[in-house]
């Protein structure tokens, strides 16, 4: 996956804040959403929701759409 992709992230999804790699908040997603992928940290994509960036682990989560991350093009389109 790559920064600008839309992920899937089922009902009981589980999306964490993390402190280096010890989750320090988390929060269980009580319906299904799709998610935007800001990067990746070892198992875990970083994701924007509500405002901030969480982590939710890649094995959980299903690639939706490919985000458009070649600026350059789109902007000459």
């Amino acid at each position: 996956m790559q920064k600008g992709d839309l992920i899937y992230a089922p009902s009981g999804a589980f999306l964490y804040k993390l402190e280096g790699k010890v989750p320090v908040k988390w929060e269980k997603l009580a319906e299904p959403m799709s998610l935007l992928v800001c990067g990746e940290v070892d198992n875990y994509y970083k994701v924007f929701y509500q405002g901030s960036t969480w982590h939710t682990l890649k094995d959980v989560t299903t690639l939706l759409q490919r985000g458009n991350n070649d600026y350059q093009t789109s902007r000459n389109l």
